[in-house]
């Protein structure tokens, strides 16, 4: 009876509190690849999505990462140690902590692989919606005069 007593049944959690830390996450994450998307637009789209994983965890094969894999990675950390932060995680071993980091580093690299190829594909579309000749004729250039 007495450990009955002692244990006290929890109150179920309201929907706003099972919900705060991911509202609160969540704006994090699309913030960060909308800023990485707007800023290096030109070069996410001239490559294959697999190609931003080394910028995302800030490490290559090669040891050595390139301009852009640096740059990027500089915004990536302080936003995944942000999300660390506010999950509380001091408490766990290197293993599960290193696990949480893996989810919220392969999040980012799916997003930014999906707001990629999503922007290729509509950039795709209208080219080949448009009229063939129209296209031709702007790629067309005067040259001289008869």
């Amino acid at each position: 009876m007495l450990a009955k007593f002692l244990k006290r049944e929890k109150k179920p959690l309201s929907t706003d509190q099972v919900l705060k830390k991911a509202k609160e996450i969540l704006p994090m994450l699309d913030g960060l690849v909308n800023r990485l998307f707007q800023e290096f637009s030109s070069e996410l789209l001239s490559m294959d999505p697999e190609a931003i994983v080394p910028a995302v965890w800030g490490t290559d094969k090669e040891g050595q990462m390139n301009r852009f894999q640096s740059k990027v990675h500089q915004q990536v950390r302080p936003v995944v140690n942000d999300v660390l932060g506010l999950l509380h995680l001091e408490e766990l071993d290197g293993s599960d902590r290193f696990a949480v980091e893996c989810l919220i580093r392969e999040l980012l690299i799916a997003k930014l692989a999906f707001m990629m190829e999503g922007t290729k594909n509509r950039l795709m579309r209208e080219l080949v919606s448009e009229d063939p000749m129209e296209l031709y004729s702007q790629q067309i250039q005067t040259v001289g005069s008869a």
